[in-house]
This record gives structure tokens, sequence and C-alpha cells, in this order.
């Protein structure tokens, strides 16, 4: 249940398994990808990924997630300014061109 609605869709379906199928097929490792999430609907997904950025926190088990992953970092402030802080997470990761 997300947000008072239930999601029924097939069980090869979903962020997370789309993410793997395109993470073989580019040969690129979970752990070397990074994601913007903030939501109970992506926390497959966001388990997967080596890094994950919190905008912010849109539900109780995103955040008490969030409380056990090292490496994921919610962002300080909030709105667009917690989106522009999340980015700029992502970019530190690039290495220096």
């Amino acid at each position: 249940v997300n947000l008072g609605k239930v999601d029924i869709f097939p069980v090869i379906s979903g962020k997370a398994n789309a993410a793997l199928h395109l993470l073989r097929r580019l040969d690129v490792p979970p752990e070397e990808t990074a994601m913007l999430f903030d939501d109970e609907n992506d926390l497959e997904l966001a388990k997967l990924c080596g890094r994950g950025f919190l905008p912010t926190v849109t539900h109780e088990q995103v955040r008490l997630h969030a409380l056990q992953a090292p490496n994921w970092k919610v962002s300080a402030s909030r709105g667009p300014l917690g989106t522009e802080e999340a980015l700029e997470g992502v970019l530190q990761l690039l290495p220096a061109a």
C-alpha cells in the first residue's frame, strides 16, 4: 500500500527488475549506481543501488530504512533545495574530468 493505494503487477515487473535488466545489459555492477528516491515504492530499487539520495522522506518505512543504510543520504533541505542537494551528491560521485 502506497499513498493509500495498492499496486498490482506481475512479479517480473517493477523498478528493481527493470534496473537489474539494464545493469546486466550494460555490464554495470549495482554497487556503482546511485539513485534519488523518496517513497516506499522505491525501496526495492534503492536497496539494489550502491548509493541513495533522498531529497525528502515521504513515508515512515523510508525513514526507518534510511536510518539503517549508511550509503543513503537524506537532504537537510526540503522541496526543490532538497532535490538540488541530492543531485549535488550524485555529481560528487562522478570522477573528475
